[in-house]
């Protein structure tokens, strides 16, 4: 199951996918679309054709009563490979009331056992943004297949608007899973994605923030999590006292900090609560806890050639 949604009181409606059985003689697939009452009971159920779509991703229902979705495609793979047997191909489906097919669009441009859909999510000018993860070009470079994370704007009426294709920092081979995808008022799409890199050693696994504006440009992020690329290691220890403390805390080290060094202190929903900067060769930074609810708080300073110290504290009533 790949998708959920409520479309009222007591109907909520299911995508996913039905599969042969890993030793079944004959692989295929099929999209299954089914409504369960507040109490699990099936009130109808749909499947698509044989291996013209798998799972369900992304499922919305439309101002028309229809349904749109993602879909991979499940074909025989042209080249024999004993576990790459099939390949497929993601296109997103259009479908009315009773499931007729309305339109369909293939987004991904060759087919592969790698293709993978992400989410599909509505824009305020009425159109749709699709994502996935999938192969660019049938010819290898060195031996490795071209595979990008790619945004794909389309119409209500199945038109091509724009279509963004990006790689991970450092990526010669590694695999992304496709996230949620988030589109703001203001047409900007924000889509999460986990990235697997194999090659260049050592592999590492991260997560990947991508943002868009209305017209498929990066427009403030394409970043990822710190875990590629750490700060540099502190080259002193820092702590609080008194932990918990009641009126007031002091962040201390046992080197000075760089001057003019950043620190701030969080709630637990990652609001700034104090802010300041560090005197010259400072060795602790006391800090007012007047005013703030009782509770656990973090605290971070961050110098200027890249180096963090954090840590946590409780207030007292």
């Amino acid at each position: 199951m790949r998708s959920f949604i409520k479309t009222d009181d007591n109907t909520f409606v299911i995508g996913g996918g039905k599969y042969a059985h890993y030793n079944a003689p004959a692989n295929w697939t099929k999209s299954r679309i089914y409504a369960i009452d507040s109490l699990g009971n099936i009130k109808w159920n749909w499947y698509g054709p044989d291996d013209q779509e798998g799972a369900v991703y992304g499922l919305h229902k439309t101002a028309d009563g229809g349904w749109i979705y993602l879909t991979p495609t499940n074909e025989p793979n042209p080249v024999p490979d004993p576990v790459e047997t099939y390949v497929s191909h993601i296109k997103i489906v259009r479908r009315d009331s009773v499931f007729n097919l309305l339109w369909e669009r293939t987004l991904s441009p060759v087919s592969s056992y790698w293709n993978s859909a992400g989410d599909l999510e509505a824009t305020p000018d009425g159109n749709w943004v699709a994502t996935g993860w999938w192969k660019l070009d049938s010819i290898q470079s060195n031996g490795n297949s071209v595979f990008k994370a790619c945004l794909y704007k389309i119409s209500d009426q199945g038109d091509s608007l724009w279509c963004t294709c990006l790689n991970p920092e450092e990526a010669i081979n590694g695999l992304v899973d496709p996230g949620g995808v988030v589109v703001l008022p203001s047409g900007s799409t924000v889509w999460a994605c986990r990235y697997d890199k194999y090659i260049p050693s050592p592999a590492k696994t991260y997560g990947w923030l991508i943002k868009v504006d209305n017209d498929g440009c990066v427009d403030t992020l394409c970043e990822l999590s710190s875990i590629l690329n750490p700060p540099p290691v502190a080259l002193s220890k820092a702590f609080v006292y008194p932990n918990p403390a009641t009126t007031e805390i002091n962040i201390a080290s046992d080197l000075p900090f760089e001057n003019y060094s950043v620190w701030s202190v969080f709630d637990a929903f990652g609001r700034t609560m104090r802010s300041g900067n560090t005197d010259t060769q400072a060795r602790s930074i006391k800090v007012d806890l007047a005013g703030l609810a009782a509770g656990v708080y973090f605290w971070e300073v961050k110098g200027q050639n890249g180096q963090v110290w954090s840590g946590k504290f409780v207030k007292r009533p």
